[in-house]
């Protein structure tokens, strides 16, 4: 894996690779990234939705369709907007991105019917939830190798920790100007951060300024290359079993956590909560997400996906399960917790096991399908769960319920391949 020709001799030297290693910037401006993707995510989403009943007069099952509906026709889009990550590279694509999601988000206020809603909620589902974390991926992935799992826990973390903020951030800007105008602020916070990002801050890859994967030398990354094996293409990753269970994975916490997270206001309303109450059980979730999001990105380096994958899920099923006992003081807080600690854990997994498993020449394209799923799963969750909800009475036999996902998928994790056999896998494949 030599690095381009014209790369003077200094910039060869293991001591200049390591002194001017650009990865540190990449993974910071990928926080950055994917914590401004909070508008579109529904932690944020779930702030503005009794304004939007009131004030578009639509009931919570009509936000919950719409919602639905966008969050579905957004997921349509991913898979080809993996493929244009890989083709145009992250910083053509996060500037082209970040534009269309500050606008959209311009519009959000603005909405005065349900039609637009569905096209407002597609919108930013598409950009925000779906696109923006992906391109931070993405960018990460190709700047670290053997430190990949570390660095995609501090990802996962960092920008969870920051995505954690927005409910209260989003509170108190509708309480100070109305929600008309705390969305379009937040898209005017995206395009002047997102842009210049793009602009002077990403480098696609490390080969495109002479440099290597962990701030390697030459012969380091030559023979972490060798190492690695050739890379999977997204037609041969999508025939395997190990892929199915890490989309089921990601699938299991998209769906769920975007269906109580949506839904929490009012879940926790039923156990006693006020409105700002709710809204800061966000911050236990954060906290979670942080400590645990580090921990799996360690893991995930050390221990094969069949012991990761079970412990994420176990820890998601727990968090259901609190949740049909949910009350104020210590069981609320330990939902929270939980909650965001598996939603944590199983970011750190994909971001870290598929690229292992796969290969990082096709990653935009295979991780575009896994976030395509991912989307339409978080699009059932709000509405199933509004429609359970109406149907038995109360969010505890639902979240009870809702169990069963997460505990199918511990089982089938405990059928993945070890680490040992999963890169035998890929050597063949590339054979």
């Amino acid at each position: 894996m030599p690095a381009p020709s014209n790369t003077s001799d200094r910039t060869q030297s293991p001591n200049f690779n390591r002194r001017r290693f650009l990865g540190w910037r990449i993974l910071f401006f990928a926080i950055i990234t994917s914590a401004l993707s909070s508008p579109g995510q529904t932690i944020a989403v779930s702030v503005f939705t009794d304004h939007l009943i009131r004030d578009i007069d639509i009931t919570r099952s009509q936000v919950s369709f719409a919602y639905l509906v966008g969050t579905i026709g957004g997921g349509l889009f991913l898979p080809y907007i993996g493929r244009r990550v890989d083709v145009l590279g992250t910083k053509k694509a996060l500037a082209l991105i970040a534009s269309a999601f500050g606008v959209v988000l311009l519009a959000m206020g603005q909405i005065q019917s349900f039609p637009f809603l569905i096209v407002g909620f597609f919108s930013i589902r598409l950009l925000g939830q779906g696109t923006l974390p992906l391109i931070a991926n993405v960018s990460l992935t190709h700047w670290f190798d053997r430190r990949r799992g570390p660095m995609m826990g501090i990802l996962a973390a960092a920008a969870g920790a920051l995505m954690g903020l927005s409910p209260v951030l989003f509170n108190a800007g509708i309480d100070a100007w109305g929600w008309r105008v705390a969305w379009p602020v937040s898209g005017l916070v995206v395009m002047l951060v997102l842009l210049p990002i793009a602009k002077w801050g990403l480098v696609d890859r490390p080969a495109d300024v002479g440099l290597f994967p962990d701030g390697a030398n030459e012969s380091e990354a030559e023979q972490a290359a060798a190492n690695a094996g050739a890379s999977m293409t997204r037609a041969q990753t999508v025939k395997t079993f190990r892929f199915w269970v890490l989309v089921a994975n990601g699938s299991a916490v998209a769906m769920l956590t975007t269906a109580v997270n949506f839904h929490q206001i009012d879940l926790l309303g039923d156990a006693g909560l006020s409105v700002k109450e709710a809204a800061l059980m966000f911050l236990p979730q954060t906290y979670g997400a942080i400590v645990v999001g580090l921990l799996y990105g360690y893991l995930a380096d050390r221990f094969p996906a069949r012991f990761l994958v079970p412990t994420a899920m176990a820890m998601l099923a727990g968090a259901l399960g609190l949740a049909t006992v949910v009350a104020p003081g210590w069981r609320v807080v330990a939902y929270a917790l939980v909650l965001g600690s598996a939603a944590a854990a199983v970011r750190s997994i994909n971001s870290t096991v598929m690229p292992r498993w796969f290969g990082v020449d096709h990653i935009g394209a295979i991780r575009g399908v896994s976030g395509s799923v991912g989307v339409f799963a978080s699009a059932l969750g709000p509405f199933v769960f509004s429609e359970l909800r109406s149907a038995m009475g109360s969010y505890s036999p639902v979240t009870a319920l809702a169990a069963l996902f997460p505990i199918a998928v511990l089982v089938a994790g405990l059928f993945l391949p070890s680490r040992k056999k999963a890169a035998e896998l890929l050597v063949a494949t590339g054979s």
